[in-house]
């Protein structure tokens, strides 16, 4: 049995493609498809995904200037303009994709919420007691042409919430040490991805502006508002603390192809903490308690995927707009003969060693350890790069690996330490220009968090500056 459901019919006639631009433009999907949803009856049965517009009617003229509809914030007029681009086949490999926009759009109408290209079930969250967190269930979707046929693939997928704002964050922080919470702040945030909770979207944490608070002000609408007036006049929400610092989120790529180059500006109070720290991550029983939410078995997906595929097939505005594209799904999931092949044999200490392993964890670390690699060699002249703040925690992985490499027959001599000053890129790029000269067989650099500017930096370095072995270890707390 496989996570994939058969599509027993597609659509047997063209359909058409159509480009549709807005005057004056509109920004965002969800406000072009308010706006075109005033002609559903004029377009009939359709997919929008904010430029090209996708019907199985042919409209008729070549360009089509449709009646124009009120803005509702302002009444502005907005003029829509329908021109016809091409005629797909139902062979098209293109009308696969326009359906799985048709599945992703089903999904909207269950109310389950996109975050990246996901999408998820806020009403069946399930929190986990005692550690602040909530567990989002969701399903990713594709469709395929397959051997035979055409197959929906659906698969779980979940997404791990903090019930804590990043304001609560920079709040401990500050409890925790008022001399260095932002650089606390900053080496643990950023990068870090969050949800805005008044309209569920994700960003990503490139920068803390510690010199702007709600009460800047910005133009909209040819007037200056302030943060706080626009959350309390837009989404009635009043925030709490007027003095916290503003996060700020580079556009991503889609939004610079629309005209976006400026960062979003976000306000601490209201972006939500999404998947689990370090610390957190470390943490055994944290980590089961999630873990009795998000590893679920076989029976438990089998009967959770027949939940989505009923929930779905029995909704009527879902099968209404299917059966208007031709399509429908078969409600089990697809079957087919299969076999177990035996474990591997693994080799080692030149052949002379053979061990097997268990198929249901598939791990071989133990044996591995305790017996001789099928090569190895002396690794004589080796540097370790670290900040003064983790040097301890690397001195200590250094004794781990002195430990445990001599069973495995690898030769380990004590490595150059090398401190850097701080975390900053130009401190690791001195303190590598340091070793980089020296004819050296590894180098390992050890960093605090996952900074890309900085790994990229270091990458640079080492396989294009001064080539080299040469291994980034991300430090675990």
């Amino acid at each position: 049995m496989a996570n994939y459901f058969r599509v027993t019919s597609t659509p047997n006639w063209s359909i058409y493609q159509y480009h549709v631009t807005f005057n004056p433009e509109l920004e965002g999907v969800r406000f072009k498809r308010a706006t075109l949803h005033a002609h559903r009856e004029r377009l009939g049965v359709h997919i929008f995904d904010g430029a090209a517009l996708y019907t199985i009617q042919l409209l008729g003229q070549e360009v089509i200037e449709l009646p124009p509809v009120p803005r509702r914030s302002d009444g502005t007029l907005i003029h829509i303009t329908v021109k016809f681009i091409k005629e797909l086949s139902p062979r098209d490999s293109v009308v696969l994709s326009i359906l799985g926009i048709q599945i992703r759009k089903a999904m909207r109408v269950l109310d389950f919420v996109q975050l990246n290209e996901y999408y998820y079930d806020k009403h069946a969250s399930q929190a986990v007691p005692n550690h602040n967190l909530e567990v989002w269930p969701g399903f990713a979707t594709a469709i395929h042409q397959h051997e035979e046929s055409a197959l929906l693939c659906a698969d779980l997928v979940f997404k791990i919430l903090r019930q804590e704002s990043v304001l609560d964050q920079l709040r401990t922080f500050a409890n925790r040490n008022r001399n260095t919470y932002r650089e606390d702040a900053e080496r643990e945030l950023i990068g870090c991805i969050v949800m805005t909770r008044y309209n569920n979207r994700t960003y990503k944490i490139d920068e803390i502006d510690w010199n702007k608070n709600p009460s800047e002000t910005f133009q909209m609408k040819n007037e200056a508002k302030s943060f706080i007036e626009y959350y309390r006049d837009h989404w009635n929400i009043q925030l709490q603390d007027h003095q916290q610092p503003l996060l700020l989120s580079k556009p991503k790529r889609r939004d610079i192809n629309r005209g976006m180059t400026t960062p979003y500006l976000l306000v601490p109070e209201l972006c939500l903490m999404t998947g689990i720290s370090e610390e957190t991550r470390n943490t055994f029983s944290i980590m089961k308690d999630i873990a009795t939410h998000t590893r679920v078995g076989p029976e438990g997906r089998v009967a959770r995927l027949g939940q989505f595929i009923n929930r779905m097939l029995n909704e009527p505005r879902i099968t209404d707009e299917m059966t208007g594209w031709g399509l429908s799904f078969n409600r089990d999931l697809v079957t087919f003969p299969g076999r177990i092949l035996p474990p591997e044999k693994i080799l080692q200490a030149e052949g002379k060693v053979q061990f097997s392993y268990d198929q249901q964890s598939a791990d071989w670390t133990k044996e591995m350890r305790s017996n001789k690699l099928m090569q190895s060699v002396t690794i004589s002249n080796w540097a370790m790069l670290s900040t003064h703040r983790e040097m301890n925690l690397a001195s200590e992985f250094q004794k781990t690996l002195q430990r445990v490499c001599p069973p495995m027959g690898i030769r380990l001599a004590q490595p150059d330490l090398v401190p850097v000053a701080s975390d900053r890129v130009h401190d690791y790029m001195h303190a590598l220009d340091s070793v980089s000269r020296r004819d050296l067989q590894l180098v390992v650099v050890i960093v605090s968090n996952n900074k890309k500017d900085r790994y990229d930096a270091i990458k640079k370095h080492c396989c294009i500056d001064y080539p080299g072995r040469h291994l980034i270890l991300l430090l675990s707390k």
